[in-house]
């Protein structure tokens, strides 16, 4: 009896074994983009981590932002915040979560509709433009009733120096590569007016309330330090660590480089964690030796290289 039970174990995990590993490459390890109907994990920083669920996407942040796509809607989840999305919308476990566009709202105190911009706690609603549960423009809804906020906002001047900006109160200015402040590259609080060199490159800066649950609207400004450019012409390619890893038809690629750079492999961009760290895997439909190469650029255009050859075998 017990040989047979032991058969039957082996048996199941002979058969199954391989869909467990797909669904572990795909979920368990990051970076990945997935994609459920029309909700989708379209970028992130820091630690995030997913689970599929029918019609979308767990997705909890501890160290870093996560930007999904649900519907018609567009949400930023911030650190240490948890989420179910779904084609409608989406629904705040833990945390605070920024919503742009038109969509469903819930947490554990109400649910409701908006068309906007604005930001949802665990126990309340900002709305920052257009209106959702009921509030507009300016407004707080806490599912008691509404009250008025103050937006933040700041003015932005470029100089030769870097950059001028100045807020009307004591605010936290964010600073990012990007629109969404998925990666912010800076966070500071300004009390008036302030200088910032920020080096070469577009920038998009904010202003947020100290609690950093409201913000106000996003400006962009493009700094160009030509001096600096003449001084100093980069040559010196990307550091690059990597280890390529066949299992099977798959191949793991995991690996570090400098922060900012872009890695592609075999061709294919693939995502970068803010620190640097990168991870992908390659799956072959025919075995024998294949080629893997993996390439990191920098904003220079240096590029480094690493070619290895792998046996790879079929199911």
């Amino acid at each position: 009896m017990k040989k047979l039970i032991t058969g039957l174990v082996i048996l199941l995990f002979l058969t199954f074994g391989w869909v467990f590993l797909e669904i572990y490459l795909k979920y368990g390890n990051k970076p990945v983009y997935v994609r459920e109907g029309e909700v989708s994990l379209l970028d992130y920083s820091g630690k995030v981590t997913i689970r599929a669920k029918k019609g979308g996407l767990l997705v909890k942040t501890a160290r870093g932002r996560a930007l999904v796509s649900a519907g018609s809607g567009l949400f930023l989840l911030r650190e240490n915040s948890s989420a179910e999305f779904s084609l409608s919308g989406i629904k705040l476990v833990r945390g605070v979560a920024e919503f742009y566009g038109e969509g469903k709202l819930k947490n554990s105190f109400f649910s409701c509709d908006f068309k906007g911009e604005g930001m949802v706690s665990e126990e309340a609603v900002s709305v920052f433009r257009g209106g959702a549960c009921g509030a507009s423009s300016g407004e707080v809804f806490t599912g008691k009733g509404k009250r008025k906020i103050s937006i933040p906002d700041l003015s932005l001047k470029t100089t030769s120096e870097g950059l001028f900006v100045k807020v009307p109160f004591p605010s936290q200015v964010e600073i990012s590569r990007e629109p969404f402040f998925v990666r912010p590259i800076s966070s500071f609080n300004l009390s008036s007016s302030r200088l910032i060199r920020t080096g070469n490159g577009s920038f998009h800066l904010r202003a947020c309330l100290p609690s950093a649950l409201i913000c106000g609207p996003s400006h962009s400004a493009v700094f160009k330090d030509l001096k600096a450019q003449l001084r100093s012409i980069d040559k010196t390619p990307p550091q690059l660590d990597v280890s390529i890893t066949p299992k099977g038809k798959v191949v793991i690629i995991r690996g570090t480089t400098e922060v900012g750079v872009k890695v592609f492999v075999n061709g294919i961009q693939v995502p970068v964690e803010a620190s640097g760290k990168f991870f992908h895997t390659l799956e072959f439909d025919t075995p024998g030796i294949k080629t893997v190469v993996v390439e990191a650029m920098d904003s220079a255009g240096n590029v480094s290289r690493k070619v290895k050859q792998v046996v790879v075998y079929g199911d």
